[in-house]
């Protein structure tokens, strides 16, 4: 196959990564940041009773974050595809259906905590920790349980507003969330409300964010204010929960694997590293963001690139996946070095410091491969590979931990379990490594993309600024699409297709003096061309100007005529804040 080298000047994949890792990182640290606040409330003003009555109330967060990962992950999944193949009307419906579900969801969950908020607490060890223990739990479930449906359209907004470009408000609603949540646990404190009182902070946090969320999808050109047709088409829900099963699976092995580890916490250790665990529960949080970060970013971008059969941007994803990971070591460093001062945030008691400290800096040792795991499950989640992504995350989130800290605990009581954390982070990237090299070795394709791909005849990847740069990218594909045998008009016609909607960019979506670039990429193919133009400049859609020409004055638009007039297929989508124009031609060599 030829191919042009590629000219990089800039990388759109680089700058939507690195803007995507930093938002959800961000966006993870205030929650974080709201846990650790909440649980240092709980430590300092309740006691040893109230962590340990958090610590086994927290995995109902975890049910409430079960249902809304699968909708967001799964808007995260199939958005980008749908987008790509320039369906927005799919897109609106399966958000507004997605919305539906949450809300018939947090039904159920309305009905859980009035009316059964002890049966909850039971489920969740509360009557083995003592008969105080559980009445504190039932304080603290019942607000959450009564409050889901914040929570849950929070998952929802956040993921459509990082496709919408909304990734500011992000940034706000996590701001909205730790203002919010750090004025009601104060308040909470100063009423004497306890669990209860921290609980109904949370919940009003998660609402105020809602609130910013909401705002930008009002304000702005977003898929709130857009018209769709009404087509009946259905499937739309379907699709987007069989997308996020993958986060199913993985909030199940998050639910039941705190659950059996403080089995064996109280079996192989004291009450005192139960609430240590707490803690490190609070902290690992703020690590973990930029894990999640890692996670979302993989998730939303290998959906378009998978759609584009972009095998370079999916191997250079790969690459920042590890730098972001080496970033996550020096985090995991800053963190172990301030261990003891941060335990002192939470206790003062001595016992629970040197235990608290001993936790968090174990786990701190697994975070960069916690990192990768995260981005390898996300990867597979995207690619729609259910089977794979599901028994990985089986291994790494249910298995690993739980085995290795039954190990681990017999053998070194709760130093064991502290150090089983890292230990099966990392046996888990190895396990990978391994099956990566296994294939490798016995001739098989590295899981990098779908094998069903068209097979590609030659391909030209550049970046142009200039209207010069574009019209030299013109003369490759001409020249390219010649060396194959293209009829001369045709490759003259996608050629100067190409030129027309590069330069119509750069003239007019450049014009406002700050830095752009826009992204080319041709794609030749045995029965079919494929251009795809992607730009940074300002928003136009091209598909619905066309919509707005006169058919009798024949000279308005030259340009934009013979685009539409010479391809089977344009489409226009925006996504990342990007202008996506992809143009499809039939294009059979000569004889």
């Amino acid at each position: 196959m030829k191919q042009t080298r590629p000219n990089r000047k800039a990388s759109f994949l680089t700058d939507s990564f690195a803007r995507l890792v930093f938002v959800y990182a961000a966006q993870n640290i205030a929650l974080s940041v709201t846990g650790i606040i909440d649980t240092a409330a709980v430590g300092r003003f309740v006691g040893e009773q109230g962590l340990a009555a958090m610590k086994l109330g927290l995995p109902v967060f975890s049910v409430i974050g079960l249902f809304g990962n699968v909708m967001s992950t799964g808007l995260s999944v199939q958005l980008p595809r749908e987008i790509t193949a320039g369906r927005p009307d799919r897109a609106g419906r399966s958000f507004y259906r997605t919305g539906a579900f949450a809300v018939a969801v947090s039904l159920l969950f309305l009905v859980a905590g009035l009316l059964f908020p002890g049966l909850v607490a039971a489920l969740l060890n509360g009557q083995a920790a003592g008969e105080t223990i559980r009445q504190q739990m039932m304080d603290y479930l019942k607000p959450i349980l009564i409050g889901a449906l914040p929570v849950l359209c929070y998952y929802i907004l956040s993921a459509m507003a990082a496709m919408e470009g909304g990734e500011r408000y992000i940034t706000a609603s996590s701001a909205a969330i730790l203002f919010v949540d750090a004025l009601g646990d104060l308040l909470a404190v100063k009423t004497g409300r306890g669990l209860a009182g921290i609980a109904c902070a949370s919940i009003a946090a998660y609402l105020a964010a809602d609130v910013v969320l909401f705002a930008f999808f009002l304000t702005h050109n977003t898929v709130l204010k857009r018209k769709y047709k009404a087509t009946g088409e259905s499937g739309c829900l379907g699709e987007v929960l069989r997308s996020g099963m993958p986060m199913a699976v993985k909030y199940v092995c998050t639910i039941l694997c705190p659950i059996l580890i403080n089995r064996l916490m109280l079996r192989y250790g004291t009450v005192i590293g139960l609430a240590a665990l707490s803690v490190q529960d609070a902290v690992h949080y703020v690590p973990e963001a930029l894990c999640r970060g890692i996670s979302s970013a993989v998730l939303l971008l290998t959906g378009i690139y998978c759609a584009e059969q972009d095998r370079q941007k999916l191997e250079r994803e790969k690459i920042c996946v590890l730098q972001y990971s080496l970033l996550g070591f020096a985090v995991s460093v800053v963190l172990g070095l301030f261990a003891r001062p941060i335990l002192g945030l939470f206790t003062t008691q001595p016992e629970l410091v040197r235990s608290g400290v001993s936790a968090l800096r174990w786990y701190l040792v697994g975070v960069p491969f916690t990192c990768i795991n995260f981005a390898v499950t996300a990867y597979l989640q995207s690619m729609k590979k259910s089977k794979a992504a599901n028994t990985y995350i089986v291994l790494n989130r249910l298995l690993l931990p739980v085995s290795i800290t039954w190990g681990m605990g017999a053998l070194w009581g709760m130093e064991g379990i502290y150090a089983s954390f890292a230990v099966s982070e990392i046996v888990a990237v190895l396990i990978f490594a391994a099956e990566q090299l296994v294939r490798a070795l016995s001739g098989k394709a590295v899981t990098i993309g779908s094998e069903a791909w068209t097979p590609l005849i030659g391909q030209i990847c550049r970046d142009v600024t200039t209207v010069r740069e574009a019209v030299e990218v013109s003369e490759e594909i001409f020249t390219l699409c010649r060396t194959h045998r293209i009829d001369r008009k045709r490759a003259g016609q996608i050629s100067l297709c190409m030129e027309e909607l590069a330069v119509n960019s750069i003239r007019h979506g450049f014009s406002d003096g700050k830095k752009h670039h826009a992204e080319i990429r041709f794609m030749l193919m045995k029965d079919r061309l494929i251009l795809r133009i992607r730009d940074n400049g300002r928003y136009y859609d091209l598909t619905e100007q066309s919509r707005m020409l006169h058919p009798e004055n024949s000279a308005e638009h030259i340009g934009l005529r013979l685009v539409f007039g010479c391809a089977d297929e344009v489409r226009y989508s925006h996504a990342f804040r990007l202008n996506h124009v992809s143009v499809s031609v039939s294009m059979p060599a000569e004889e």
